[in-house]
């Protein structure tokens, strides 16, 4: 069983939800009546429903928002990422590190390169950078390759892990 925690989101979607109700019924159900009943009238019960349809909307946005970025990711496969806008950046997470999108660094190299991600890891025992969610279908691909700039002034260990749905742990 997965274990869900209680946010203050929750919270406010559930009142959003229950102000919208109070609404539909104040404009709709005939048994509210006397001073209840004229938001049943025009102009109000329009105001009514466009304040309604627009908690739907705010309701929606989430949902709306990462399907454009499920969207903005299969239109750039098979890319896993280009740091090239804030869609593709809702899936790279850093952990005990920090990732942005920047400007290439003068010895780059690469003149049709507008942005690159800027990773700084932070002295822990094993920071990096994860890609949450990567296309799922990768079949007919053979090879992995990207490219890594360094101003430090000595080698650095990478290390590259892809968890495949064969994946187990075991880091040979």
């Amino acid at each position: 069983s997965s274990t869900r925690f209680t946010e203050w989101s929750d919270l406010l979607l559930d009142i959003l939800g229950a102000v919208g109700a109070l609404g539909l019924s104040l404009t709709y159900d005939p048994r509210f009546t006397g001073r209840v009943a004229t938001w049943r009238l025009a102009p109000r019960k329009q105001l009514v429903h466009a304040g309604i349809g627009l908690l739907v909307m705010a309701a929606l946005s989430p949902v709306l928002v990462w399907t454009y970025a499920y969207w903005d990711r299969a239109a750039r496969f098979p890319s896993l990422v280009q740091f090239a806008s804030a869609w593709e950046m809702m899936f790279v997470k850093g952990r005990d590190g920090a990732v942005q999108i920047v400007p290439p660094p003068l010895g780059w190299g690469k003149p049709r390169v507008d942005t690159v991600g800027l990773v700084v890891f932070y002295p822990k025992h094993y920071p990096g950078i994860r890609l949450e969610e990567p296309y799922a279908d990768w079949r007919g691909f053979s090879h992995f390759r990207f490219e890594v700039y360094s101003e430090l002034p000595r080698v650095q260990s990478l290390v590259i892990g892809i968890h495949d749905a064969q994946h187990n742990n075991d880091y040979a």
